[in-house]
């Protein structure tokens, strides 16, 4: 065996090794980067999953006070007032999140602001169980204040 052919057959091996090798180290890339993640953030997120439903509770409760407005339905009062108590206890459970951070505290602290004046407007609507209350508290001037209440 000459030296000519002998070399050409060590060459034939490390020629096809070549492209196999990329080919291996293109698959075992690929391997690699399915295996990294994809966000930093991670896909549920437990404190604006809270403040997203508190807010929803929120816009539930504008409704019903706006029914009221409308129609002057007294049990939407109620409901008003419950379902901003519910969005008050939601925005303050976003503290046992695990994601509770800067950003969710403060949105949480803007919530349960505009709630509590919220349901401070809809306890100043509401009609007292006992008129009397108020008959002694305005005493003469009663029925000029409170004309729809006479029937």
């Amino acid at each position: 065996m000459n030296t000519r052919t002998h070399n050409a057959h060590r060459a034939l091996p490390s020629r096809l090794a070549l492209p196999a090798l990329l080919a291996l180290l293109a698959l075992l890339a690929q391997a690699l980067g399915a295996c990294a993640p994809a966000e930093t953030r991670p896909a549920f997120s437990c404190g604006a999953r809270r403040l997203e439903l508190a807010s929803a509770y929120y816009d539930l409760a504008r409704e019903k006070l706006a029914l009221h407005y409308r129609q002057r339905v007294d049990q939407a009062l109620a409901e008003a007032y419950h379902a901003s108590q519910d969005a008050v206890l939601l925005a303050r459970a976003t503290r046992n999140c695990i994601d509770f951070d800067e950003v969710v505290r403060r949105q949480a602290i803007d919530l349960i602001k505009s709630n509590l004046l919220f349901q401070k407007l809809v306890v100043s609507n509401m009609r007292d169980q006992d008129p009397g209350v108020v008959v002694d508290l305005y005493g003469s001037r009663y029925r000029e204040i409170f004309k729809s209440d006479i029937q």
